[in-house]
């Protein structure tokens, strides 16, 4: 009895250390290979290259995305497929359920989501693009508009327009001024001109007049010259937009800048979008490859049976590559990269306002799964009894 005791402490003891062992080197597993994995499946250049179709950058990524996500814990065997299958829970513990309920429609829906969330999980932004493009935006739009290249430009600009209209409203009030002045001297000296004419003037005052007259021609005539050169700036600003040299680095700091950081934001978006050319042309390639394999038997049969073999034959590799839902996953992956629109947002978060709303309430606002049965109509009156 007491060694049987010991044996089976023993039988705990080494199972402990056992269990421990096994935790220990999965621990291991995550820390050193699992972080390792993580960093490849992250690599943007990686999954740049596997959506563009490059057959070992998708085995890579699909290997080190499979580590990244592993336990290394050999205690989960039994837990899986495989280990139910062979009867590692419990021996036969689970074979699984029949799936494929649904048909045709099923399948393709079913295959546009898998697909969607396979491209957002493989070519989706990966964390060190989401840290660059907030770095990036930063650097451009500021913190709260300011700061940033882009508030920059604008306030260069900004500061220029003001300048150029203020210049240009300042020479045509002194080009109104001087005209005013000349209309002024013109008279006087046409006034001294008669004077003379009539001997009650001099010939010195008429001299006199005369000068002033025509150096405030002069002066107007600079003073137009100047004015035009504002106004032409002016229009250069306004209209065309075209800057001081300094306001132009501005710009096109500000636009590099802009650039930089939706390529960095906008990348993932590429490579889902890649992707889903992909899976479009790999379901043309289909078709042609079909009608080749239709002609091909329909050789046979002498001409008439090449055109009916191509046609037949491009017939059903259309359908099974429709079967396999490649256009509406396409599609399924292009409005993942896009995202939810401000519409879609407004109303998720409405609903979401909503379950808040209701569940402190103790309520539910969500409509009933089966619609109360209508009451059948009232029995009509009874005819009125004859009379005796």
């Amino acid at each position: 009895k007491k060694m049987a005791s010991s044996t089976a402490g023993f039988g705990k003891i080494a199972g402990g250390v056992a269990t421990g062992a096994m935790g220990g080197a999965a621990l291991a597993g995550r820390n050193i290979l699992g972080r390792g994995a993580n960093m490849v499946a992250n690599n943007a250049a990686l999954r740049e290259r596997a959506a563009r179709g490059d057959v070992g950058a998708r085995m890579a990524l699909a290997t080190a995305r499979g580590a990244a996500k592993s336990s290394f814990d050999v205690r989960g065997v039994g837990e899986s497929k495989l280990g139910k299958a062979v009867g590692a829970d419990n021996l036969m513990g689970g074979i699984g359920k029949a799936t494929g309920g649904g048909g045709f429609a099923k399948a393709v829906e079913e295959k546009a989501k898998a697909k969607a969330k396979y491209a957002k999980e493989a070519f989706g932004q990966t964390e060190e693009e989401k840290e660059k493009a907030q770095m990036l935006k930063e650097k451009y739009e500021g913190e709260d508009g300011k700061g940033g290249s882009k508030a920059k430009f604008a306030a260069a600009r900004e500061a220029e327009e003001k300048d150029v209209k203020r210049e240009k409203e300042e020479k045509e009030k002194e080009v109104a001024s001087v005209e005013k002045d000349l209309t002024e001297k013109k008279k006087k000296f046409e006034e001294e001109k008669r004077a003379n004419l009539a001997g009650v003037g001099s010939a010195v005052e008429e001299e006199a007049a005369r000068k002033e007259f025509e150096a405030v021609e002069r002066k107007l005539s600079d003073v137009k010259a100047a004015h035009n050169l504002v106004f032409g700036r002016h229009k250069e600003v306004m209209e065309n937009k075209n800057y001081s040299e300094a306001t132009k680095l501005l710009q096109e700091q500000a636009k590099k800048d802009e650039e930089t950081w939706r390529d960095i934001r906008d990348a993932a978006k590429k490579r889902q979008g890649d992707y889903a050319k992909r899976l479009e042309e790999g379901r043309v390639k289909q078709t042609l490859t079909g009608g080749a394999l239709g002609a091909t038997i329909g050789a046979i049969g002498g001409p008439i049976g090449v055109i009916a073999g191509g046609l037949a034959g491009g017939l059903i590799a259309r359908k099974l590559g429709t079967l396999q839902g490649n256009k509406a996953a396409a599609r399924a992956v292009r409005k993942e990269a896009r995202g939810k629109s401000a519409t879609e947002e407004l109303a998720e978060a409405a609903r979401k306002r909503q379950k808040e709303i209701d569940e402190a309430a103790g309520t539910t606002s969500t409509a009933p799964s089966t619609v109360p049965p209508v009451p059948p109509p009232a029995p009509p009156p009874p005819a009125p009894s004859p009379k005796p």
